[in-house]
């Protein structure tokens, strides 16, 4: 009985230090969270890319590439829904 308390408030204590880290981010401003999001995506990317490449039988450098380009999609994909809130946001100039 005490490990499903104990696993209850595992989960919980991580769903609160997700929401945690959510506000923390967006807490920041527009530019600092491009950085965040870069510092963190695209070396893990390259990283990935890298280590992948000799198990693919492509060139290490080559995937690393391909990696860092795909940590950049979620830099990407944040712009793209921050642009898209900016103009719902705004007012509509078919007045």
């Amino acid at each position: 009985m005490n490990n499903v308390n104990t696993a209850a408030f595992g989960e919980l204590r991580r769903s609160l230090m997700i929401g945690s880290v959510t506000q923390w981010f967006q807490s920041k401003s527009f530019g600092q969270q491009l950085i965040i999001l870069t510092v963190v995506f695209d070396p893990l990317g390259f990283a990935g890319g890298y280590l992948l490449g000799s198990s693919i039988g492509l060139p290490p450098l080559f995937t690393g590439g391909l990696g860092l380009a795909a940590g950049g999609l979620p830099m990407a994909l944040h712009v793209m829904y921050r642009s898209l809130q900016v103009d719902e946001r705004s007012p509509s100039s078919d007045q």
